[in-house]
């Protein structure tokens, strides 16, 4: 029996445990060899129901996975509040580690990582770290931690500690994998981008035929559409001048879509601001359940990521989302993998920069798009790559693989 214990710094409702974290030991291969004990940290935030935290539980139990829960701190006195978290977080996992007598410890992201890491050294566990990404400069470039920060220096020194000792690292581009090879890391490395649930988002003519009639878009139009935030490392007002750019080069065509936790209202007054009528922006923040439903209706999805250095390395989920559904996508150049494979297997636009100009530019190649693609064999092309590429059932495969190797 192969025990592990899944460390993740997270709520479980919180999007990025569902999108992220969840999907990889759901149904996992021989599931039968395998018991997973999870710690979450709940926030205040995401509280669910007694009822419905026992439903959770069951449902997890009948995939072998043993759910416990503590709670997340942050506020004033973070610093107190974190290292509270640290220290009652060694001592729960530890706990939860002899009780299961786990062998390998999976910690996702920062700070769960580094926390895996003392564990391991503590228990003897081997460690593995999903989403092995250069998270200081994730947090100084989006302009929530100053470079010299204590949070920023400690999380570097870490990063630098995990990289070169970890026993596996799970990471979402060749580039992060190249990088720490020149740096003599030892560490086994996987390439793991951000999948998605193929089942799930899949394309539908009936969703499509549906939704476009709902939000009033004609078949021979074109929907464009964004899911996610804005700010910080995401676009904000790029995006609008995009939609711009392509809504004054044919105002009879464009239609455009926003599905975000931000601010609806301040959203469309910007929407307005770049003289886009509201009958042609459909804005909504939904379920995960009804996101593939707008995405059928949709014709191109947007990757609004800055290009800042550390973005390189990252694999934004939204585009295995985008690819499923079989979308292409509009991408900036330096962003993930992902930019360079939308070029190599045509999977979409990339915006060379995001200047006024740039996304002028960008706005006309997105129109030549539509004039030189068809949308059948597009969707067919998108599809294929992303069950190539993005289908979690494969990378966990991958998973199940790696644990093999590391603990039988």
């Amino acid at each position: 029996m192969r025990r592990i214990l899944i460390f993740a710094y997270y709520s479980y409702r919180d999007p990025v445990f569902q999108s992220a974290v969840l999907p990889y030991f759901l149904n996992f291969p021989e599931r039968e060899n395998y018991q997973f004990v999870l710690l979450t940290f709940e926030q205040a935030r995401f509280k669910m129901p007694s009822q419905e935290r026992r439903e959770v539980a069951q449902h997890l139990l009948s995939h072998r996975i043993h759910w416990y829960q503590t709670t997340w701190h942050s506020g004033r006195f973070k610093l107190l509040k974190k290292a509270f978290d640290f220290i009652w977080g060694i001592l729960l996992a530890t706990f939860l580690i002899l009780r299961f007598r786990c062998r390998l410890i999976y910690s996702e992201a920062f700070p769960g990582a580094v926390l895996g890491h003392y564990l391991s050294r503590l228990t003897g566990c081997r460690h593995v770290v999903h989403s092995f990404e250069p998270h200081t400069d994730y947090m100084v470039e989006s302009g929530v931690w100053r470079v010299h920060s204590w949070e920023a220096r400690l999380l570097r020194g870490h990063e630098r500690i995990l990289g070169m000792h970890a026993d596996a690292l799970l990471t979402a581009t060749y580039k992060n994998i190249e990088n720490w090879r020149k740096q003599g890391s030892s560490a086994r490395f996987v390439r793991v981008p951000s999948c998605v649930d193929l089942e799930h988002f899949s394309h539908s003519p009936e969703q499509r035929m549906k939704m476009r009639a709902q939000l009033g878009i004609k078949e021979d139009e074109i929907a464009l559409i964004y899911l996610g935030k804005f700010g910080g490392m995401y676009w904000d007002e790029e995006l609008f001048t995009l939609f711009r750019a392509c809504y004054r080069r044919a105002p009879e065509l464009y239609h455009f879509i926003i599905l975000s936790q931000d601010d609806l209202l301040k959203l469309r007054e910007k929407l307005r601001a770049a003289g886009i009528p509201d009958e042609r922006a459909h804005l909504a923040f939904v379920p995960l359940n009804q996101v593939p439903a707008y995405l059928a209706a949709s014709d191109m999805g947007i990757c609004a990521v800055r290009q800042f250095p550390s973005k390189r390395y990252c694999s934004p989920i939204k585009d295995g989302e985008y690819w499923a559904n079989g979308l292409p996508v509009a991408i900036p150049t330096g962003v993930s993998d992902d930019y360079e494979l939308t070029r190599e297997n045509g999977l979409g636009v990339v915006i060379e920069e995001t200047s006024t100009l740039g996304l002028e530019l960008a706005a006309e190649d997105i129109h030549k798009w539509f004039q030189q693609h068809q949308a059948s064999e597009v969707r067919a092309r998108t599809r294929d790559f992303a069950a190539r590429d993005r289908d979690v059932k494969v990378f966990r495969g991958v998973l199940n693989e790696l644990f093999v190797e590391l603990i039988s």
